[in-house]
């Protein structure tokens, strides 16, 4: 059976870099849980917010989840699963990660949040006024629910896409 690697942590942490990395350079099936809700909703992550609310949201990552667990296979490939950076706030989420496979915390810190993404606007999470409160706050919450759901922390700060990698084939 091939391995399954899940990707956690912030947003601007390297999750989708890193995954895209194990898959050019190693081979991995990779799986990114943003896009394919987003293909099955047909609508940005950003309608779903609008549309049906982070609840809606957090419950299509759940449905993602379930689906992947039961159809995982002996036959499936090496698969690294990028996941969304608030899919560790529902328990029943931590528990369906651990049970997919081996998940890696990318753990930054929020001054590395806050030069990654810049400007960007295109997160519905960090539409506040207060940007950098924001991050901050959602980050401290956020900690130990990444704790909780990781086999293995990972510092991603001020690192190569490829070093991380390479750190994360090393560990499982």
């Amino acid at each position: 059976m091939g391995r399954y690697i899940i990707i956690v942590g912030y947003m601007g942490s390297g999750k989708t870099t890193v995954s895209r990395c194990l898959e050019r350079k190693y081979g991995f099936r990779r799986l990114e849980m943003d896009a394919l809700i987003e293909e099955k909703a047909h609508m940005s992550i950003s309608e779903i917010f609008r549309t049906q609310g982070e609840q809606g949201f957090r419950r299509m990552e759940t449905d993602l989840l379930l689906k992947i667990a039961k159809k995982k296979s002996d036959a499936d490939p090496d698969t690294v699963l990028s996941a969304g950076g608030g899919t560790v706030l529902r328990e029943e989420n931590r528990k369906l990660l651990k049970e997919i496979g081996e998940v890696i915390y990318l753990r930054i810190t929020p001054e590395e949040v806050i030069a990654r993404l810049g400007n960007d606007r295109s997160r519905p999470m960090l539409n506040a006024p207060d940007r950098e409160r924001q991050i901050r706050e959602m980050m401290e919450y956020r900690e130990p629910m990444y704790r909780d759901a990781a086999d293995r922390e990972i510092d991603a700060g001020n690192r190569k896409p490829e070093e991380i990698a390479e750190e994360i084939l090393k560990t499982v």
